[in-house]
């Protein structure tokens, strides 16, 4: 017994459609252009059942091509031609889908048209490579389309620095329960984290047994000495962030320190998406009986900020990496040359 193809079965009973809306045209090769053209035209006009019994109407350029191709190859020339990606997914690749989502939340207005743009224009993907339609397919089918989802986010003007540098997002997350030798117990680490606005560069990550202003500081030093001294933070209103030696290390540096106001985590936005991130692809998936140490936590959060998260295609970078981004704009950074100098900056009393 041969099994059917339903895919050859599908061509067969479109090519059979065809041939009837060809219809007495088949045999009327001798026509002349203008009676060619009302017949063309006179078919167009009407309604027809195509397979699947859905009613359409097709145009007098595509019935005209029918008929060329029929008088060229005959009835196997109606057959719809096999695509040549037959039996390979046309699915979008999945890193690729993942930033396309990114875009589309950073800026909900984003066509999928405009998407595509960004992308081609950075060089992410070229022209063709994959259709509007496959982008608003992606887009649905994760509930990020429609003119409902623009009307669910609440009003809030996008806000991006001008320059790199100019202003460091601040905030601690609580990550994992890791053993404190000096407590004598477990205890649950807070990681402090310093993202560039205009850039998206995390700058740095560190993790702490403690919320003190000692910590942040020691974070700060890090970021610093590796990214430049930044003119401003933007931080909210713990008391890590707030108190007199934080005033006084940012004074000497010439950081001004703007604090957002309580209970308004959204104007941090960029910094949440961050660790929204940072718990999706590192915090989740820490195998603790591997990590078990803070030294362990901290090598493995600045290896995955600097060998991934800072090198990997930003939806808010229309396709761009933070560190490309970061690097095209290093004209006015003020970079530390002077270790001794910055070191002693972060000595308080």
């Amino acid at each position: 017994m041969i099994q059917r193809n339903p895919e050859d079965d599908r061509r067969r009973d479109v090519a059979l459609f065809r041939l009837t809306v060809l219809g007495e045209l088949i045999h009327q090769e001798n026509l002349r252009r203008g009676a060619l053209k009302a017949a063309l035209d006179a078919k167009a006009a009407g309604s027809w059942r195509a397979p699947g019994d859905k009613s359409v109407q097709i145009s007098a350029k595509t019935i005209e091509s029918w008929l060329t191709r029929y008088r060229s190859g005959g009835f196997e020339a109606l057959r719809p031609r096999e695509r040549s990606d037959r039996n390979r997914s046309r699915s979008i690749p999945d890193e690729l889908a993942t930033l396309i989502l990114d875009m589309k939340r950073e800026r909900p207005g984003r066509s999928a048209a405009q998407i595509i743009k960004a992308l081609v224009d950075s060089g992410r993907v070229k022209r063709g490579d994959f259709s509007t339609s496959s982008v608003q397919r992606l887009l649905a089918q994760h509930g990020l389309s429609g003119p409902r989802m623009e009307l669910e986010v609440p009003a809030r003007y996008r806000f991006r620095a001008s320059g790199i540098n100019e202003v460091w997002q601040v905030d601690a997350v609580h990550g994992p329960k890791l053993f404190d030798h000096a407590a004598g117990r477990a205890a649950t680490v807070k990681i402090f984290g310093l993202i560039d606005d205009r850039s998206r560069l995390v700058t740095y990550l560190r993790g702490s047994f403690h919320e003190r202003q000692e910590d942040f500081l020691r974070t700060l030093l890090e970021a610093v000495r590796r990214r430049g001294i930044p003119r401003a933070l933007f931080l909210d209103n713990h008391g890590s962030f707030t108190g007199a030696d934080v005033k006084v290390v940012c004074a000497q540096l010439g950081i001004r320190l703007v604090h957002a106001r309580p209970f308004d985590g959204a104007s941090k936005g960029k910094i949440e998406r961050f660790w929204q991130t940072l718990r999706r692809h590192v915090l989740d998936e820490l195998d603790l009986n591997v990590v078990q140490s803070l030294d362990d936590l901290n090598l493995r959060l600045m290896s995955w900020v600097d060998g991934e998260y800072n090198v990997r295609p930003h939806g808010g970078l229309d396709g761009n990496t933070p560190l490309a981004v970061f690097e095209e704009e290093t004209d006015d950074v003020r970079f530390v040359t002077d270790l001794a100098w910055i070191e002693a900056q972060f000595v308080v009393h």
